[in-house]
This record gives C-alpha cells, sequence and structure tokens, in this order.
C-alpha cells in the first residue's frame, strides 16, 4: 500500500503463503468502501495457490491493518479455491463485489485458472466460477458452498457459436449455503474479472488451444444470477450470452 502522491511506502503485508518451492503472486486486488466515505476499508485479492484473501484496513492506525481473518497469529485466507479432489485453483484475475439487495451481504465474485505460460496452454485441470458471501466474521470453505451445473449444450443456428445453458435454482435451495460454485469444462479457465450488474452476472472464459489454426482458442461469455449461481432466466442486453 503506497502513497498515490508520493509513491512512499505506507504499509507491506505479508499472507505468508509462498516458498521457492511453491512459488505465489498476488492478483490484482478489490478495494471495498464499508462506511462510504471515500477511504477504503477492504481489499480483496487472490493468489496462485488459490487463496482469496481479505486485507482488513478499516483502522485509522496504519499499524493495525492486517489480513482480515487468522488462527492466533497465522493470517488465512476468506476462501481456499479447490476442486473437488482438493488441487488448488489459482486466482489470477480481480475479484468483484455486489451486495444482495434481499439481505445486503456482502458478495465476492470471481473464477480460477491461469494463462501465464506455455505449459498452462495444455492445462485441463478443473477450474471453478465462484461467488460467496463474506459474513465479516468467517471462512468459507467449498462444502458450504451450492454446487451449479451447465445442463444443456447446443450451437447458435443463426451464429453457429456453440452455446450453453446453466440448471435453475429451485425455491429454498440456497438455504443454510454460504456461496455457490460452478465447475468448468475441461481446460476451461476465467482469467477475467466478473462483472456485476445487480441481477446478473457475466464472466468471460477462455479455453486456450496450441492449434496454430485456432490462435487464443476459444469460449464464452457467461450469464448466471449473482446469487444463487444459476440460469437468470432472461437474456438481458449484454451482447452475446452463452
Amino acid at each position: 500500500i503506497v502513497n498515490l502522491e508520493t509513491g512512499a511506502l505506507i504499509k507491506a503485508i505479508d499472507t505468508g503463503v509462498g516458498s521457492a518451492t511453491q512459488p505465489n503472486g498476488l492478483a490484482p486486488p478489490r478495494g471495498w468502501d464499508l462506511g462510504r466515505n471515500g477511504t477504503i476499508d477492504y481489499v480483496y485479492a487472490g493468489d496462485l495457490q488459490g487463496n482469496l484473501w481479505k486485507f482488513d484496513l478499516s483502522a485509522t492506525d496504519v499499524n493495525q491493518w492486517n489480513v482480515a481473518l487468522k488462527q492466533g497469529d497465522t493470517p488465512q485466507p476468506l476462501f481456499k479455491a479447490t476442486d473437488a479432489n482438493g488441487k488448488a485453483q489459482p486466482i489470477t484475475a480481480r475479484p468483484s463485489i455486489g451486495l444482495n439487495p434481499a439481505d445486503v451481504s456482502r458478495w465476492v465474485f470471481f473464477g480460477t485458472g491461469r494463462y501465464l505460460t506455455t505449459a498452462d496452454i495444455s492445462d485441463t485441470s478443473t477450474q471453478s466460477w465462484y461467488g460467496i458471501i463474506d459474513d465479516g466474521k468467517n471462512a468459507v470453505t467449498r462444502s458450504e458452498l451450492k454446487g451449479r451445473k451447465i445442463v444443456a449444450r447446443g450451437t447458435d443456428p443463426s451464429t453457429k457459436n456453440p452455446v450453453r445453458a446453466f440448471e435453475l435454482a429451485t425455491n429454498g435451495d440456497m438455504k443454510n449455503m454460504k456461496g455457490w460454485y460452478v465447475d468448468l469444462d475441461p481446460g476451461e479457465r476465467i482469467i477475467s474479472s466478473s462483472q456485476f450488474y445487480g441481477s446478473v452476472l457475466i464472466a468471460s472464459s477462455i479455453i486456450p488451444s496450441d492449434d496454430p489454426c485456432t490462435p487464443g482458442g476459444t469460449g464464452y461469455v457467461n450469464a448466471i444470477n449473482p446469487f444463487t449461481g444459476a440460469a437468470t432466466g432472461f437474456f438481458p442486453d449484454y451482447g452475446t450470452v452463452g
């Protein structure tokens, strides 16, 4: 954290995660002004080890700024992104934040996956799209989230582009859940920020290819309900969605 005018260091906060054998790096952060007074109170950022960190900058004393959650003196992430087998899912994009108007709960949205080296091109590990609730007190685990599925695939007859659909939510299926996740297709990943539009959440995903005839690969523009992780039930005018 630096002084914008002078570049002087104000505070460096170490998560304590990362080593020579498990190198790490923090993705771009997102700030949240809880008091709506123009001063950032919390900062969220993911890392290459799948940790979503929350940093507490709410104190007037800079010496008290730190990782928001701890076990004893050990910093703890707000969430640890892993696949169903417990393999860490890297976070390389800035998270997004939104309030649920139904109960004013604060949600953090992000996808996982990396596309930084040539080795990443052939990576087919399962990556996911997440929406989690930050209750201000507790960390969240994958087991506390509602798993959503991609339930239909097809081809747009006019563009010949592939399209797909997410499952619909059912009444009460988010009860006692602390968020949701959607596992993406093999090799698919989200390396850009989700866009929160109140009633819809949009994110682009990519599927890299080493085929010289398909430079950059393929991907989808995905739209879901921010607070259920399920299909929106409508298609807003934000461009082509899948």
